[in-house]
C-alpha cells in the first residue's frame, strides 16, 4: 500500500481547490466511496465505525457518504475520494483467489499526494479470509468493513499528513499482514499520531 502515480483510469468528481485547502482549521473530513459494485451496508458501517474510532484520537472526524448520493451542488470542508474497487461484500462461502496486489493505494501528481485513493475490496478479502473459520462467515461483512476501515485510514494518513512514508508500528506501517485486518483491536502509532496533529491538513 502506499502512493502510486495518478493515472485518471475513473470517472473522478471534481474539486475546488478550496474545498481541500482552504480551511485548514477544519477536523471534519469527508470521505466519498465510489463502488464499482454491490456492496454491503454492513461493510460500510463497520468501515466508517473503525476509522472514525482510529483517527479520533487525532481530533478527525469522519464523514462517510456514496459519491452517488452526492449532489453536485454539495460543499464540503475537507473531501476525500476513494474508488471501491471489486465486490464491497463478503462472500457466503470459502472461495480461492490469486492473492497477489495490493490492498489500496493512494496517486500523486508531480510528488503531491491528491485527495484520491482506490481500495482493492478483493484483495482485502482474500487476506482476511486467510484467518476465517467456517463461523466467522456469519459476521463476515462486518468482519470486512472493520479491515476495510482500517486499509482506509492507512491511505487516509498519507493524504492528510503528506508524507509517502510509512511507519513503524500501528495501521500506518508498510504491510498490514491478515492477523491485522482481522485482530480484535488496532491503532495508529504515536508516529503518526504527531505526524497527523502537526500536519497542514487539517
Amino acid at each position: 500500500m502506499g502512493p502510486a502515480a495518478w493515472k485518471p483510469a475513473w470517472g473522478m468528481l471534481a474539486l475546488s481547490a478550496s474545498l481541500w485547502a482552504g480551511q485548514q482549521h477544519a477536523a471534519l473530513v469527508t470521505v466519498l466511496l465510489d463502488f464499482e459494485a454491490p456492496h454491503s451496508e454492513a461493510s460500510v458501517a463497520a468501515l466508517q465505525q473503525e476509522a472514525q474510532r482510529l483517527l479520533g484520537e487525532a481530533g478527525i472526524r469522519i464523514q462517510v457518504g456514496m459519491r452517488d448520493e452526492t449532489p453536485p451542488s454539495a460543499v464540503f470542508e475537507k473531501l476525500l475520494l476513494f474508488h471501491m474497487k471489486g465486490r464491497c461484500a463478503m462472500d457466503p462461502y470459502p472461495v480461492l483467489f490469486d492473492e497477489r496486489g495490493p490492498l489500496a493505494m493512494t496517486y500523486t501528481s508531480n510528488g503531491v499526494i491528491l485527495p484520491f485513493g482506490e481500495i482493492r475490496c478483493d484483495q482485502v478479502k482474500i487476506s482476511l479470509k486467510r484467518t476465517f473459520t467456517g463461523s466467522d462467515y456469519q459476521h463476515g461483512d462486518a468482519l470486512l468493513g472493520t479491515a476495510l476501515g482500517r486499509v482506509l485510514v492507512h491511505e487516509m494518513y498519507h493524504i492528510l499528513a503528506g508524507t509517502g512514508t510509512h511507519t513503524s508500528h500501528g495501521v500506518t506501517r508498510e504491510c498490514l499482514s491478515s492477523e491485522a485486518l482481522r485482530a480484535p483491536s488496532a491503532w495508529i502509532g504515536a508516529e503518526a499520531l504527531a505526524r497527523l496533529r502537526t500536519s497542514p491538513v487539517p
